[in-house]
């Protein structure tokens, strides 16, 4: 077991990895150690559903080769037999399209790809840990733990009033197609609701949240999503714009 001291909620653990990859468990165990998450690690079937039982966690991180090695009914136990509905996030090899389909039909709620990124895992802890606050060992001022400037501040070659104006702009566009998101939800229209998250693409992009929500966008736009799994997916978005866009709103005040 890693990450922080649970002594308060002894049985309460943010992060499950199921993963029978010693170099994966090291590489996860090392970029969640940098975070304010506790995890813990199980190498087999059998392990894993002993720390399912003996406590409660908000995330599992499951390798896809592993569960697709014993089958899909792993996942689909956890939901149906222990009654769980927590996030399960599977990890992919590139260019697995067959594999990404059958996640979301069984249960399997988001993917990131090999090789491991510490930039798409924090994506992912941003999505599905929506109450933690990420912060690592060091201190200072405000440090955005949802958006990324980087791209905002390459294209603006220095320019602060570019940026300031680019991050108006966000705050009004991410603030209207969340009121349509939600709109096209509720009105049950999944063909204007899938042409909306694509063209969300583009606002997303330029906060940098793209590693944080391209696989909930995919999820939305290609597959054949239950209305449960659809409003999850858009409940995802949702909660990391309203972020985002409060992240954005801090960094306009710091500017000015």
């Amino acid at each position: 077991m890693g990450g922080k001291d649970s002594s308060d909620a002894v049985n309460l653990i943010d992060v499950l990895i199921i993963n029978d990859v010693a170099l994966d468990q090291e590489l996860l165990s090392a970029y969640l150690n940098e975070y304010d998450v506790s995890f813990c690690v199980a190498a087999s079937k059998d392990g894993a559903f002993k720390k399912l039982g003996d406590f409660t966690f908000k995330l599992i991180l499951i390798d896809a080769a592993f569960t697709l090695s014993q089958g899909y009914n792993m996942v689909e136990k956890i939901r149906a037999d222990l009654q769980l509905t927590i996030p399960i996030v599977a990890i992919t090899t590139e260019n697995v399209d067959l594999t990404k389909t059958e996640c979301f039909s069984t249960g399997i709620n988001g993917y990131f790809t090999k090789p491991i990124s510490k930039i798409e895992l924090v994506g992912v802890l941003t999505q599905f840990l929506p109450g933690e606050a990420l912060s690592t060992n060091g201190v200072g001022s405000f440090v955005p733990q949802t958006i990324d400037l980087s791209y905002l501040k390459e294209i603006s070659m220095g320019d602060v009033g570019y940026e300031l104006e680019m991050a108006e702009k966000f705050v009004e566009m991410i603030s209207d197609e969340m009121i349509q998101l939600m709109d096209c939800l509720e009105r049950g229209n999944v063909e204007l609701l899938k042409r909306l998250v694509h063209k969300m693409r583009s606002t997303i992009y330029l906060m940098g949240l793209g590693p944080k929500l391209i696989t909930t966008i995919e999820a939305i736009e290609y597959e054949n999503l239950s209305a449960k799994q659809l409003k999850f997916q858009v409940d995802v978005i949702i909660t990391v714009c309203e972020k985002a866009k409060e992240e954005v709103l801090v960094f306009l005040d710091n500017a000015r």
